[in-house]
């Protein structure tokens, strides 16, 4: 069984939790420490975190990374991370054990592959995970689906994948023109008409589950990122495709993957 699960989805932080039988890994983590602890033991998956083989950052930001270090500490967990993004969060992971990971990497019997996203972030990455035949593509914060994306997303069982705006939302929001102009920006985010666009792109022969991630709370909301990509996969006949809107409040298993 190969299980992914959101422990929590959007602006005030960000983090997955993948398992299987002999490995269990943390993507990103955006909550406090106790946070994250209180959250695994909600999934009811026996996953406690100190059985956690590794914690793999996918950029600096704080919504991302902001209890790594205390939990990497804590439970002598490694923590897994590009050169450049290390370079600017050291002093949060002073005495933390360091992997520096370059495309491909293995934590235990999960096999990773990372590639280049286009983010306001010194190295962003995004991931393919392999277990058994299966793979999961992860894509948390993007602002251009690039054709590196869209060839390394092609073929994925699951994908986890920004929706983070609605552009009207968005306009009509009082955030200042220049963030506006910033969030809507190569560099920025994934509106949910962008997330469609990107699925409408990549090989879904093997599709079965989607995860909309990073959902903002002040220029989207849970039910028009999930209606966004419901009606595209109805007007494609892929109702079977499972849709999740990843919360901020509560985690959620995504799937169960069988080998």
């Amino acid at each position: 069984m190969f299980s992914i699960c959101s422990l929590t989805s959007g602006s005030a932080g960000n983090s997955l939790y993948i398992k299987n039988t002999k490995a269990s890994v943390l993507i990103d983590c955006g909550l406090s420490g106790i946070e994250i602890e209180r959250r695994l033991n909600a999934l009811s998956l026996n996953c406690a975190i100190e059985k956690i083989n590794g914690i793999i950052i996918t950029h600096e930001h704080s919504d991302h990374c902001s209890s790594a270090g205390i939990l990497a500490r804590r439970y002598s967990i490694p923590v897994y991370i590009r050169e450049q993004t290390l370079s600017k969060i050291f002093d949060k992971l002073t005495n933390c054990e360091i992997k520096i990971i370059e495309k491909y990497f293995n934590i235990e019997n999960l096999e990773f592959e990372t590639f280049s996203v286009t983010h306001d972030a010194v190295d962003p990455i995004g991931l393919i995970v392999k277990f058994c035949e299966k793979k999961i593509g992860i894509v948390t914060d993007i602002g251009f689906a690039t054709q590196l994306v869209i060839d390394k997303l092609s073929g994925v069982d699951g994908l986890i994948i920004e929706s983070n705006y609605d552009d009207k939302l968005l306009m009509q929001s009082d955030r200042p023109l220049n963030v506006k102009q910033r969030i809507k920006s190569r560099f920025g985010h994934l509106s949910n008409n962008d997330a469609v666009k990107l699925v409408d792109c990549i090989d879904k022969t093997n599709l079965k589950f989607i995860g909309l991630f990073h959902i903002s709370s002040e220029h989207n909301n849970y039910e028009l990122a999930y209606n966004t990509m419901k009606k595209y996969l109805e007007e494609k006949k892929m109702e079977y495709v499972q849709i999740t809107a990843c919360r901020q409040d509560i985690p959620l298993l995504l799937a169960n993957l069988e080998n």
